[in-house]
């Protein structure tokens, strides 16, 4: 069977093949400016407010053109491990915007497999966390971000109403214990009334 540039389809998935799973230095390379290119598409789309589009070339990026890529180069494995980082942290900003918090999470815990002491993954995991009632998480995260950068004003500020959040989780279990110990003295004393 011939395609319409004279090669076989042989040929041409043979060729999807050999991007599918690089081998050499310059096939793995052409991988990684594949993912470049498909980061800087993303970017704009997010630019653009096309956080739909914008998720779709994070997502590429991370399942398609990353996923499983190894390589003996010292340099092209900082390049794949920098990218995957670039592409989750993007991944996780879009989909928080688009309001798939478990989405992000995972984005989140991509990065952090990768590099426990990104900040960005953890203060978006600690306030993901934050928002969903996971208080202790959200204080690990958001405490470990504010250990790595302890100027940054969006962690303080989070950090601040994470700890509104815990005064206020306190009050309302206070209020709990003395309205059920209330309840129990009443019954206590309807018992000794009737007795």
């Amino acid at each position: 069977m011939e395609k319409k540039d004279g090669g076989s389809s042989t040929d041409f998935f043979h060729q999807i093949a050999q991007q599918a799973n690089p081998k050499t230095p310059e096939q793995i390379q052409s991988v990684i400016d594949k993912a470049l290119l498909k980061k800087e598409e993303g970017n704009n789309y997010f630019k653009m407010q096309d956080y739909q589009k914008a998720l779709r070339c994070y997502k590429e990026i991370v399942l398609l053109y990353l996923k499983g890529l190894t390589t003996s180069s010292p340099i092209q494995r900082e390049q794949v491990r920098d990218l995957n980082i670039l592409a989750n942290n993007n991944l996780a900003m879009t989909c928080i915007i688009l309001n798939l918090p478990d989405k992000a999470v995972e984005a989140c815990n991509n990065v952090l497999a990768i590099d426990p002491k990104n900040v960005k993954a953890l203060f978006r995991r600690g306030k993901i966390r934050s928002d969903r009632g996971d208080l202790d998480g959200a204080k690990e995260d958001l405490t470990q971000a504010y250990s790595l950068e302890p100027l940054d004003p969006k962690i303080k500020d989070e950090l601040a109403r994470l700890t509104l959040k815990f005064k206020a989780y306190e009050d309302r279990e206070k209020k709990k214990f003395r309205n059920m110990f209330q309840k129990m003295s009443i019954d206590e004393e309807m018992q000794e009334n009737k007795g």
